[in-house]
């Protein structure tokens, strides 16, 4: 999920959003692709193995 997306879930604005990704103060790990900031941790590819 983007930052973007993120922050209307969440229920805050993408501008106070942005601002606590650029300091460092968001709750939840991030990533960057390219210009997007991604929430949550970068998707692998990988599989459990279960099944």
């Amino acid at each position: 999920m983007n930052l973007k997306e993120w922050a209307a879930v969440t229920g805050i604005s993408y501008a106070t959003a942005r601002r606590r990704y650029e300091s460092g103060t968001l709750p939840v790990p991030t990533y960057r692709i390219g210009r997007l900031i991604m929430v949550g941790g970068p998707v692998t590819g990988e599989t459990s193995g279960v099944g």
